[in-house]
């Protein structure tokens, strides 16, 4: 959330807009944990618990390095194929680390620091599928309102908008959503070139 306001230039403008831009985070991470909730095994439930923070916290600091250098976010074919994030002319070397940059990192810090002073406990107990499933459907209603509010807000969200301002979606529902969406008209987009290649 703190990089909507001090790296990416979001264009909110009305109380509704900032109030999206504030929450939007919550639901999707909500569900990116919560569905982990449903691992029984301990030491594979911790494991994925490290593993999504370190995933969602470089996806965070991607956008953010990737926005300094061409005011512009991630997507999935930049970061594959012809149009890859290197080959695409993007340096990790030309673009500045600035020192506020360790607030994007610090909880990944601070939890490796707990690890290593053993306080934090693990939990062999895990949680009953009903109250997995309880938690689970919170955070994907939480994204729901979310989404809801969005389209209210602005009609036509997903299946107009995403495809001629990704901000709009970044704004409204937030960066992992946005990934998703690019990563759905990437593979639409794939599939009609490889029909039209096929009627050549």
């Amino acid at each position: 959330m703190i990089a909507y306001f001090s790296v990416f230039n979001l264009r909110g403008v009305g109380t509704a807009e900032f109030i999206l831009m504030i929450i939007n985070p919550i639901g999707f991470t909500a569900i990116c944990f919560t569905i982990l909730l449903f691992i029984r095994r301990t030491s594979l439930f911790y494991l994925s618990v490290f593993a999504v923070s370190v995933s969602l916290n470089f996806l965070l600091y991607l956008n953010i390095l990737y926005y300094r250098e061409f005011t512009d976010f991630v997507t999935i074919d930049t970061l594959t194929g012809g149009a890859g994030v290197f080959q695409h002319g993007f340096d990790f070397g030309s673009v500045p680390v600035h020192l506020f940059d360790f607030v994007y990192w610090i909880d990944i810090v601070v939890i490796i620091i707990l690890l290593l002073l053993k306080k934090i406990k693990f939990d062999s107990e895990y949680m009953k599928f009903s109250e997995s499933f309880g938690y689970f459907s919170l955070s994907v209603a939480v994204f729901g309102i979310n989404l809801w509010f969005a389209e209210f807000n602005k009609h036509q969200l997903i299946s107009r908008r995403a495809q001629s301002d990704k901000t709009y979606v970044v704004r409204y529902l937030g960066l992992g959503p946005w990934m998703l969406t690019d990563s759905y008209y990437t593979h639409v987009i794939d599939s009609q070139r490889k029909e039209a290649n096929k009627t050549y």
